[in-house]
């Protein structure tokens, strides 16, 4: 059971950094008046609705990229 709760704390805490890996998108678009990407915004919620993906935490592997959301290309409406 501790050990099962320590992969959830990695995990939320992987979706976490990632999450703040595009604030500085959302942080940009406010004081430049640019219009964030739906790409970043389907991101960041996939991101926040990801815990609830995983069927089984035990054999989820953090380290795998190709199992998270993929991270957008385009950040901003042009």
């Amino acid at each position: 059971a501790e050990y099962e709760e320590q992969k959830w704390e990695r995990l939320r805490g992987n979706r976490d950094q990632l999450l703040q890996a595009t604030d500085g998108v959302i942080v940009r678009a406010m004081e430049e008046n640019l219009v964030v990407s739906n790409e970043v915004t389907e991101y960041r919620q996939e991101l926040r609705d990801f815990p609830e993906s995983v069927v089984n935490i035990l054999e989820f592997d953090i380290q795998n990229d190709a199992l998270w959301p993929i991270k957008p290309e385009v950040y901003f409406e042009v």
